[in-house]
């Protein structure tokens, strides 16, 4: 649904977001203020997997929104290889 939003709307929006969410993160890890000891202890080898596995699935469903919309193509999948 996300990356479907992403095809048919003005990223800007968006891209101000996410700065705006990292910047919040980054002053609030920072200071400590947000107490977050209940992740901590919480995680274990089988939370990362499946957080893994949610990720990767994600990012299949947005190549796969992106590419029906046809906003992938083969110059982007080049440009974004890691080379070297």
């Amino acid at each position: 649904m996300g990356a479907y939003v992403l095809t048919r709307s003005d990223p800007a929006p968006f891209r101000l977001l996410l700065a705006s969410l990292i910047i919040l993160y980054l002053l609030t890890h920072g200071l400590g203020t947000l107490k977050r000891h209940w992740a901590h202890s919480h995680l274990s080898l089988l939370m990362v997997q499946v957080f893994n596995l949610c990720f990767l699935g994600g990012k299949l469903a947005q190549i796969g929104v992106f590419g029906a919309a046809g906003l992938l193509g083969t110059g982007l999948v080049l440009a974004t290889l890691p080379l070297g």
